[in-house]
């Protein structure tokens, strides 16, 4: 039988806090079961960018978060 795996991170639109800042969210897909969470993080709406889900841009803000991110990638990938 063959199984599957998705990791896919996204903010949470309709739901920004108060200093304009949207939560990112995780959804993890195995098999067609979903699990979703809060990673924890806010983010500028318009440095996201949705096809890399990642947050766009070198400024230091981005590089921690995109770092946040890959570190929650491996953790939820290690078995």
């Amino acid at each position: 039988m063959r199984s599957t795996f998705k990791v896919l991170f996204y903010l949470k639109c309709n739901a920004p806090k108060k200093d304009g800042l949207i939560p990112v969210m995780c959804r993890i897909t195995i098999n067609g079961k979903i699990a979703q969470f809060s990673c924890k993080l806010d983010v500028e709406e318009k440095s996201w960018n949705v096809e890399l889900g990642r947050v766009s841009g070198r400024s230091i803000a981005a590089q921690e978060t995109n770092r946040m991110l890959d570190l929650s990638l491996i953790h939820i990938s290690e078995p």
